[in-house]
């Protein structure tokens, strides 16, 4: 197509973008070329990004307007297709004495950009080749690939994380006991079961240790005010504005729930089978019981049929969501354990 079809195809009200006033096409495409010419070897050669690049260059149109996606369509027809100050093909060199002239059109702002944008496609390239063979690994070795870790050096990790058990708070030796029970899920989790059987059985043994400092006074001692005259430890409690429950990540609803629902379950097993984190007096601590009893068991059916309750009272809020899981985990509770394990003894099972 030479330059008069391309003319011819224009109306009128386009053409005055090629041709207005004293302003010729030939003199438009002198101060254009050159600038798209630059830009095509920096790679800018869609009609949307020449239109960009010469609004921010302040060039415009024949008759002053703004340069748009389908003008610079016409005018690239016009440029390279036209016949008039016709550019050399994309992909041929220009000369040598052209290039330091051309490449000097694009400022040095839109030069730095773009190469910019060059280095964060290929990052991006790169790290999304990263992740998918990563995901690729562990999908086809899975949980081979602790297998193949020495055992010793397991045991070794093992215990350097019971060595540092006395030290924790109590929030962190709570986290280390709910990763132990999230691992328990995990198929591919470092650590056999063996060695988080014995790390939740070292968690036990610290939380009884801080429950006996923390409760201190022998149930027949009678309690003084003055430092050092009781078996009380140096240690200071201060207790949690939450329950048990709670505290050990146990939570239903909208917002932040325990998921997967497995765990939501284990944590409430573990709460019976295992010690719990002294985290409150001692009066509400013995309402617990010890692990695996009727006591303990009982305790945790009243508190989530307390919660459910409470929750079917405050009928201002939309609470269905955490009723149904706290009568589902009841019902889990009782067909699990209550059922097999206390049913002919004396007590009645909690209901929401």
């Amino acid at each position: 197509m030479n330059m008069s079809e391309v003319l011819h195809r224009l109306s009128e009200r386009e053409r005055r973008h090629f041709e207005f006033g004293q302003k010729t096409l030939d003199k438009l495409l002198d101060e254009v070329g050159p600038v798209i010419r630059a830009a095509a070897k920096s790679n800018i050669r869609k009609p949307a990004e020449v239109a960009n690049l010469l609004n921010r260059r302040s060039i415009r149109t024949a008759c002053g307007d703004a340069w748009t996606y389908l003008l610079v369509k016409d005018l690239l027809s016009l440029l390279y297709e036209g016949g008039i100050k016709r550019a050399p093909v994309l992909n041929r060199s220009p000369p040598a004495s052209t290039k330091r002239l051309e490449a000097k059109e694009l400022t040095k702002k839109d030069i730095e950009r773009f190469k910019n944008v060059v280095v964060k496609l290929e990052s991006n390239k790169l790290a999304a080749a990263r992740a998918a063979r990563l995901k690729r690994e562990r999908r086809e070795i899975g949980s081979t690939r602790f297998k193949s870790e020495p055992r010793s050096l397991l045991r070794s990790d093992l215990e350097r994380h019971v060595s540092l058990l006395e030290s924790d708070s109590a929030e962190a030796l709570r986290n280390r006991w709910l990763n132990c029970l999230k691992d328990y899920l995990k198929p591919e989790s470092q650590f056999p079961r063996d060695l988080l059987n014995e790390m939740m059985t070292a968690i036990d043994e610290e939380w009884r240790r801080r429950k006996q400092s923390a409760i201190g006074l022998k149930r027949d001692e009678w309690p003084s005010t003055e430092v050092g005259l009781t078996t009380t430890s140096s240690l200071n409690v201060t207790w949690p504005e939450e329950g048990i429950l709670s505290f050990v990540g146990y939570r239903v609803g909208k917002t932040n729930p325990t998921r997967p629902e497995t765990l939501r379950k284990l944590i409430l097993e573990a709460v019976f089978f295992r010690e719990i984190p002294p985290i409150l007096p001692r009066f509400m601590m013995d309402e617990w019981g010890d692990p695996g009893t009727k006591v303990r068991l009982l305790k945790i059916a009243n508190v989530l049929a307390a919660f459910a309750r409470n929750a079917k009272n405050k009928r201002k809020l939309d609470m269905s969501l955490s009723i149904k899981s706290w009568e589902e985990d009841l019902e889990y509770l009782r067909q699990e354990f209550w059922l097999p394990r206390f049913y002919d003894l004396t007590g009645a099972w909690p209901s929401g």
